[in-house]
This record gives C-alpha cells, structure tokens and sequence, in this order.
C-alpha cells in the first residue's frame, strides 16, 4: 500500500502531493530529488531504500511520479499503479507535461 503520492517536476518541486497515511514525511522528497534528480539517469534505479522508506517512481516526459511507503508493499502493484496515473493524466491532458499538470 501507498502511504504517499508525489507528482513533480525535473528540479523536484512537487506539483500534486497526497499522504495517504500520514506517516510520510514531506521532506522525504528532499532526499529524493538528490538521490535521483541530481544523478546520472542510467545509475538510478526506479526502486530504492532510504531510512525505512521505500520510493519507486517512473518518468513521463519532464515529470516524476513517486510513490513512498513504509510497508512492505508489492512493488510491482504500486509500479502498476503509477503507470494507471499517467494513463488517467493522458485522458486529460494530450500529453503529460510539467506545464499542464500545474495548470
């Protein structure tokens, strides 16, 4: 199970956010956008571990979607799940950009 949604751009301020839980901090994203943003795309992976939290995200154009838990969820459901997000984005927006999930 998800305990947070993050949805943000390539400098990694967040556009949406949702704590599903409560037991996320917002500054987790701190982290994040060191660990990811600020290094080489091809040493990253989409799944990794940080202080008890776990973080899998994917990339649609110049707009990260991550998701962070502290449970021991199923990483393939909730990989699954980002890729349903962009697919609902898609339906509303022609393509998913920073500037049209702002406005």
């Amino acid at each position: 199970m998800a305990s947070a949604l993050f949805i943000v751009d390539m400098k990694g301020k967040p556009l949406i956010q949702r704590n599903y839980r409560g037991d996320i901090p917002s500054s987790v994203m701190e982290y994040f956008s060191q660990r990811v943003i600020d290094e080489d795309e091809a040493s990253i992976k989409p799944v990794f571990e940080h202080n008890g939290v776990t973080f899998a995200y994917i990339r649609q154009n110049n707009v990260y979607f991550v998701i962070a838990t502290r449970l021991n969820g199923n990483i393939s459901m909730l990989i699954v799940y980002l890729y349903r997000i962009v697919e609902v984005f898609n339906g509303y927006f022609d393509k998913v950009e920073e500037e049209s999930v702002r406005d």
